[in-house]
């Protein structure tokens, strides 16, 4: 009861925020987002000390950037991110018409999408992934995300009325069908959109995170690899002229082999982008607040299990 109270209190909040954002001018709404953000980042001790020591283990690696100063980056660039949210929502398309594409990014993935087997395209929670998928639709590009539905369903429904209309397309992990459904949206020439940077509980193995093991996801590689898709890291920065820059780039993937080896080196070539991107821009990195060396259920790929996966028809995803 408690804990249904305590949803229905901040999903209003949310909402209240968002009606709000909607109703201000573009750069009215940035800043009042910028101030929420830095609220957050002074209240919200405990968090904030969770994710600067995740920021140091990644600073002490790349060597490049401050901790304390990305975290606090980060939390700004979120409310940011929120407040153009609520502008999207409220059909403002001059926050769609803020993202830009260099001709080589668009290059990239016309290219990939050419060889007609589709693409799986690797991103990260850096900057604003959501409008990074509608700034590509708004250049034509096909796009199916692969997306893990709220705790809250009114919050999935919110999500929806986020991608629908820029005609990003949403298949849910883990719903009845959902490797049937990634499968058809490749064959069908789509960009299949797959967020790595996170442990969590799903058929993983072990790679290295700037400077540790931590155990990944493995099914944007069983894909690419079982399907012949072409693989793309893309990402999305908010640069110093205020507009969110998308950068797609066409990663090498090894297809001699199909077997666990194949599928970590796979998995590790699209991690080695995804770390290159964060400490390219920490301070825009939401997924400091994340524990990336974290422990997970389904841990790393057992030998039994890789072997069994090797000789599956099935996509883990």
């Amino acid at each position: 009861m408690l804990r249904s109270v305590k949803n229905t209190l901040i999903f209003w909040t949310c909402r209240a925020l968002l009606a709000l954002g909607g109703r201000l001018p573009a750069g009215a709404a940035r800043w009042l987002g910028s101030m929420l953000g830095r609220t957050a980042w002074r209240c919200a001790r405990r968090a904030r000390k969770l994710a600067e020591s995740h920021a140091a283990v990644a600073a002490a690696h790349a060597r490049g950037f401050d901790a304390r100063a990305a975290v606090h980056g980060a939390f700004v660039e979120a409310g940011r991110c929120l407040a153009e949210i609520a502008l999207l929502l409220a059909g403002r398309l001059d926050v769609l018409e803020a993202t830009a594409m260099d001709d080589a990014s668009r290059a990239s993935l016309g290219d990939a999408l050419a060889e007609g087997r589709g693409v799986v395209y690797v991103t990260a929670h850096l900057g604003h992934w959501e409008l990074m998928a509608a700034g590509l639709t708004a250049r034509g590009f096909p796009i199916t995300t692969i997306a893990r539905e709220s705790y809250d369903p009114r919050f999935t429904t919110l999500y929806e009325r986020l991608r629908a209309p820029r005609r990003v397309e949403s298949i849910y992990r883990g719903a009845p069908g959902s490797a049937a459904k990634m499968l058809r949206a490749l064959r069908s020439g789509s960009v299949l959109g797959m967020l790595l940077d996170q442990s969590i509980d799903v058929p993983s193995v072990e790679v290295p995170v700037f400077g540790r093991p931590a155990s990944t996801p493995r099914g944007a590689a069983e894909i690419a690899l079982r399907t012949g898709a072409e693989v793309v890291a893309g990402f999305v920065h908010r640069g110093p002229d205020g507009r969110h820059h998308i950068v797609v780039r066409r990663l090498p993937i090894d297809r001699e082999r199909r077997d666990l080896a194949a599928v970590v080196a796979a998995t590790a070539a699209m991690t080695r982008a995804i770390e290159e991107a964060i400490a390219e821009h920490p301070d825009q990195y939401f997924g400091w607040l994340h524990d990336r060396w974290r422990p997970t259920t389904s841990g790393p790929a057992r030998a039994a299990e890789a072997q069994a996966a090797d000789h599956s028809t099935g996509v883990s995803a």
